[in-house]
């Protein structure tokens, strides 16, 4: 496991941060690690408790801290690791603010990187590679007895559940404790910790999405996919007035509003690495697909072990032009399931196929394009 403290969002304007979200996504996705993440290191001092089980089992490898402006939150994780966790636990300092910036400490274990650093992912996966559970960690008393338990599990994992090919999770650094390893990942590890920023003077409705009822999912569903041209123009003027839109009778559309209101959502997807965005920001519907792009050039960045600025305009222009972006309405009469309308003129007929069949699978929204036909049929 990785602790990981950096705030969601950055700056005043409520911006999010994609940075932390592409290194949280490689790390996880990518690189097979489990990631506690904190949103202020007062939620990080909160959880020491718990923290201190993982940290005596030998579970927690390296603690991660952003330098945040105007603040010394870094020195404080710094001293409550050493307090409370270890004092040869490493970490790292991601170094930031308009100040002086944080200067390494190796002497102490305390290391500096940036965001996309390749060195950042090296020294990980160093780290992953020495670690290995302490013998008294499944309850046994000696090396020999170690051993023998591991390969039962072994030979029990291999018997009962791996297929023709080797489905052992990725990453383990030693063979031999693979099962043990995935064991305790799922009776120890806690709940991620996600934490959203309010803000104090415009009032937010940020809306939980939980998948349908099969049965009303699949009759919705249908019901659009039968609609008359006429039914499905009306169905289409529902959703721009939803927008904030007032159309026109011979088309097009006379009425804009700016903000598109409480009850519709910003909505951006990649369909290479399925990372999503769901904006509920005041302001902000439309902005949801630059936000997401930010966070996926740093995952690009990371993939192909470069520094952010070093990608090249194609592979900026890549990101960005193949995210796929649109509009939830959370309330569109008649309807139990939030519609989803996507913008699909520039995307590839591959990538919107991709991701019509996984948000049909996921049950959570009804997508449909412009003119309010399903997606993908």
């Amino acid at each position: 496991m990785i602790a990981y403290v950096e705030q969601k969002s950055k700056g005043y304007d409520g911006d999010d941060n994609p940075e932390r979200d592409a290194l949280y996504y490689f790390l996880r996705e990518r690189c097979g690690y489990e990631v506690l993440l904190y949103d202020y290191d007062w939620y990080f001092r909160e959880d020491l408790p718990r923290l201190k089980k993982y940290s005596q089992a030998s579970q927690i490898i390296l603690v991660m801290v952003c330098q945040q402006e105007y603040s010394n939150e870094h020195e404080r994780v710094i001293s409550q690791v050493r307090k409370e966790l270890s004092a040869e636990m490493p970490i790292v300092v991601f170094p930031g603010g308009f100040g002086e910036q944080f200067k390494e400490r190796s002497d102490d274990k305390v290391y500096t990187f940036y965001h996309t650093d390749a060195e950042l992912i090296e020294f990980i996966k160093l780290l992953a590679l020495k670690w290995k559970p302490p013998t008294t960690i499944l309850g046994v008393g000696t090396e020999e007895e170690r051993n023998l338990l591991l390969s039962q599990l072994e030979n029990a994992y291999t018997k009962h559940y791996l297929q023709e090919d080797d489905e052992r999770m990725f990453g383990t650094p030693d063979f031999n404790h693979s099962i043990v390893a995935e064991a305790l990942r799922i009776g120890l590890l806690p709940t991620i910790f996600l934490k959203e920023e309010f803000d104090d003077t415009l009032e937010e409705d940020e809306r939980v999405f939980i998948p349908s009822k099969p049965s009303v999912y699949r009759q919705e569903l249908r019901r659009i996919q039968k609609m008359t041209p006429e039914e499905r123009k009306c169905f289409a003027d529902t959703i721009l007035r939803a927008w904030g839109r007032e159309p026109a009778e011979g088309g097009g559309v006379y009425v804009t509003r700016v903000n598109c209101g409480s009850k519709v959502n910003g909505y951006a997807i990649d369909p290479i690495t399925l990372e999503t965005l769901i904006n509920h920001r005041f302001g902000l519907h439309h902005m949801t697909g630059e936000m997401l792009a930010r966070r996926i050039l740093n995952i690009e960045a990371l993939r192909t072990r470069k520094y952010r600025w070093d990608l090249s305009e194609d592979e900026e222009r890549d990101c960005k032009w193949r995210l796929i972006t649109g509009l939830i309405f959370n309330e569109i009469p008649g309807f139990e399931t939030p519609i989803l309308q996507l913008r699909t003129h520039e995307s590839n007929n591959d990538h919107i196929r991709k991701i019509a069949r996984l948000l049909k699978n996921q049950q959570v929204f009804i997508p449909v394009d412009f003119y309010g036909a399903i997606l993908g049929g």
